[in-house]
């Protein structure tokens, strides 16, 4: 898990035009703006928020990711167990290659009180979640036709997670012990 290395701040004032502050990216001590627009056309055609027309923004990271020969890393958004008023979006990086990774990121201001139109992030808060993949691997995936004995299973498990309160790690310490 990669932290927010800043406070960031977005702003949709009562004209509709996005703002936004990004504290270390103002300090004197930085010459780098830590937020920017993402080019349009990397997104066409993706069906992401359209916030004011102004697409999705991107975080100009101060990190390098560097990692051996024949492998990248995977970057993905924690939205489901942190935050909801932005999401990073989702990409393989060859880490190996290029170290410089920007996280471009939509942002939803549906949630954000009317009179504040503020979109926060703090320092500190869980950014973007990081697993390093190997590049020659190839996953193939095979989907089968439906099958009376894989639903049996899937009925089995799910009603025996179900008496152990949906507890999955009661449940799996009980199939591991039936192997």
């Amino acid at each position: 898990m990669i932290p927010a290395w800043t406070d960031i701040q977005i702003v949709v004032n009562q004209n509709g035009v996005v703002e936004w502050n990004v504290p270390v990216g103002n300090s004197i001590a930085f010459d780098n703006n830590f937020l920017d627009k993402q080019d349009q056309k990397q997104i066409e055609g993706m069906g992401l928020w359209d916030i004011e027309n102004l697409g999705v923004l991107k975080l100009n990271t101060p990190y390098m990711f560097e990692t051996p020969e024949g492998y990248g890393t995977h970057f993905y958004d924690p939205f489901y167990h942190h935050r909801n008023n932005i999401r990073l979006l989702p990409g393989k990086v060859e880490t190996d290659i290029w170290h410089e990774v920007n996280f471009p990121f939509e942002f939803d201001n549906t949630d954000v009180p009317k009179d504040s139109k503020l979109i926060s992030v703090k320092a500190g808060e869980p950014l973007v979640v990081a697993s390093v993949y190997k590049k020659s691997d190839k996953t193939k995936l095979n989907l089968h036709s439906y099958s009376e004995e894989k639903d049996n299973l899937y009925n089995r498990n799910n009603g025996l997670n179900n008496t152990v309160s949906n507890n999955w790690r009661r449940t799996k310490k009980i199939l591991d012990e039936e192997e």
